[in-house]
């Protein structure tokens, strides 16, 4: 999950790590509770057999779970939900990147390059700098060559998490 590849995309970041906030708490509370009821010979709790009293630690656990899915319940995740937030979590390897363009965020602006001090510096857009339909390119918006890409900071840092990782879609 990226965000700020525009870099001048501020609301981005923000809205990435409140989702995976989201989603760890539902798998957080999706584990809960936490201790394994017992019968007085120390067995574990058949559901099937008679009911037993539970030990203080196990109430609270209980009532901390309680607590947690009302939360999530008063965020608008339901029971459905949670649990399907908390498959994901806990069945895929979930990488972030927060801003991936971190210059642009930086500077506000989508681009790379153009340093002030420097009028002969490319400005280059991490946007169009993948190697995606690069004959169709005419984005107008930027000095970079048909044919040519990751020549930014942003594009090469994805495309390194790519190589390191194996995604499927």
């Amino acid at each position: 999950l990226t965000a700020a590849l525009h870099g001048n995309d501020h609301i981005g970041p923000t809205v990435l790590i409140e989702t995976m906030e989201l989603m760890l708490e539902a798998a957080w509370c999706e584990s809960l509770p936490r201790t394994e009821r017992r019968n007085d010979n120390n067995e574990e709790f058949d559901s099937s057999s008679s009911p037993i009293t539970a030990s203080e630690e196990e109430e609270e656990d209980l009532e901390e779970a309680r607590q947690c899915r009302e939360e999530l319940v008063s965020k608008g995740i339901y029971g459905r939900y949670r649990r399907w937030l908390s498959r994901l979590v806990t069945t895929r390897r979930i990488v972030i990147v927060p801003v991936a363009n971190a210059l642009g965020y930086y500077r506000n602006t989508p681009f790379e390059g153009g340093n002030n001090n420097n009028d002969d510096d490319a400005i280059l857009d991490p946007n169009f700098d993948f190697p995606y339909d690069i004959q169709n390119n005419n984005n107008g918006n930027n000095n970079q060559q048909q044919g040519q890409c990751m020549s930014t900071i942003a594009a090469r840092t994805i495309n390194e998490i790519f190589r390191q990782h194996m995604f499927q879609s």
